[in-house]
Formats: structure tokens, C-alpha cells, sequence
């Protein structure tokens, strides 16, 4: 039931750091948990920025436990609205562009993602909220979008034992920040019936980051998660992942 291909890494756009000769890395690909990912770095294009007043976007909706970005054929919509008014909705969840009025505003963006190529994340709802003004023309301004990385231990086919007590790491990062950010503490939900019944799992910090403990009950087959934060200057993500990892059964 629960074989597995996690080589999906349509990975566009990507550029690796540069190494030093004489130095080993290691690097870790095509792992879940699978999410929208948007760690500053080197790429070929911008993920989404607004160049006077036409925001353009082409988020890595699928990106791996790294947070290399990634992407998977999928069906979906991706809607934007000002101030609560709606902009535009499209019926994908790839490409887009919108036209902006330039006065300085608060937007939702909302994405909601459903794919049946692979095992793990099989549907993600993800809102963020941002704030956005006139970009002087030619010189193309990144929209600073929130999103939250998990990064369980799991095991070569993406699943983590059940019946029993389990750490789940999670981070924030946000999109054309590198530095550490200053964000509220994650609230996390989790589901082990793909998101008809949902409870409040608590968070505790660890680092830069925070770690959940979570009972695994046995029987189950997935875990689907939930969360939410918020930074000083008024952008916001929510995120539901259904499915997001794998139960081993004991």
C-alpha cells in the first residue's frame, strides 16, 4: 500500500550554492515532508515579485524535506484578493499574473492543490497573507511570502512509526529573507483521518525553530498537519497538508 517513488524532483529553476574544492557536502533530495518552499537562494527566476503593478508568480508548491523547490503536475485553483475583494481566480495552480492597482495594500493569496501522481501530499490549502505597493518599473520587487517546513526523520518510503511518541520538527522561512525571522510560535493541528477530525498538537521551541511530539495512534495510515503564523509587519501564512508523511504499522 504504501510503495513509493519519491524521485519526483521536477526541480526547475534551481541553482545549486557553489562548493569549495578540498570540502564534502552532503545534500538530501526528493524527501518528504512535500510543501511549498521558498528559502532565499540562488534560481533562475523569482518565485513571485511585483514589477510596477503586475505581480508575477510561479511558486515551487512541491518542494522536498530541504526545501529544494519543486514541482508535480497537479489540479487546482489559485485565487487573490485586495482588502477582501477578489482579483482574479484561476482554474491552476501554476503560472499566474495579476494586474495591481498601485495604491499599497493588504492580499490573500490562496492556493488549493489537489495531485494523485504520488503518495504524500495528496491535497494542500495554503493562504498567505501580504502586504504590497508600487514597484518602480524595471526594478521587480519580491513579494515576502511566509511558509512553514517540516522535517521529520522518516524512513526510505516516507513514514514514521506508529504507536508511539514522535518528534516533528518545523520552521518557518520566508521568501527573500535569509537572517532569522521573528515570527509567532506555529499553531499546529494534526489529523490521522485525512482532515475530517483535527486536534491541537502544542509546539515548543528548539533553536531557530520549534519541535512538536506527537502520539501516533496505532492503526492509522497518514498524518495530515495544520498550521499557522504571523510576523510584525502583517504577512500570514495557513497551511493544511493532507497526508503529509506515512504511518509504518508495528
Amino acid at each position: 500500500m504504501h510503495d513509493a517513488d519519491y524521485t519526483v524532483g521536477t526541480v526547475l529553476g534551481y541553482v545549486s550554492n557553489a562548493f569549495v574544492a578540498g570540502e564534502a557536502y552532503t545534500s538530501r533530495w526528493n524527501e518528504p515532508v512535500f510543501s511549498p518552499a521558498m528559502a532565499d537562494g540562488p534560481a533562475l527566476f523569482e518565485w513571485i515579485q511585483r514589477d510596477g503593478d503586475l505581480l508575477t508568480l510561479d511558486l515551487p508548491r512541491y518542494g522536498d524535506r530541504e526545501g529544494h523547490p519543486g514541482f508535480v503536475s497537479s489540479e487546482g485553483t489559485l485565487a487573490l484578493s485586495r482588502e477582501g475583494e477578489l482579483i482574479g481566480q484561476l482554474e491552476s495552480t501554476g503560472f499566474a499574473q495579476f494586474e495591481l492597482p498601485p495604491e499599497p495594500a493588504s492580499y490573500r493569496l490562496e492556493l488549493d492543490e489537489h495531485q494523485s501522481l504520488y503518495e504524500l501530499t495528496t491535497h494542500q490549502q495554503v493562504a498567505w497573507t501580504f502586504q504590497s505597493g508600487h514597484a518602480e518599473e524595471g526594478s521587480p520587487e519580491r513579494v515576502p511570502l511566509l511558509v512553514v517546513r517540516f522535517t521529520p526523520e522518516l524512513d526510505e518510503r516516507g513514514r514514521a512509526p506508529s504507536g508511539t511518541r514522535f518528534c516533528l520538527p518545523l520552521s518557518v522561512e520566508q521568501y527573500d529573507r535569509a537572517e532569522p525571522l521573528v515570527v509567532s510560535a506555529p499553531s499546529l493541528e494534526v489529523s490521522y483521518d485525512d482532515g475530517a477530525t483535527w486536534a491541537a498538537a502544542g509546539v515548543e521551541a528548539n533553536g531557530s525553530g520549534w519541535n512538536a511530539f506527537l502520539e501516533h495512534p496505532e492503526g492509522a495510515e497518514y498524518v495530515s498537519l495544520r498550521t499557522s503564523t504571523r510576523d510584525a509587519s502583517g504577512s500570514a501564512v495557513e497551511q493544511t497538508l493532507i497526508r503529509a508523511y506515512a504511518l509504518a504499522q508495528r
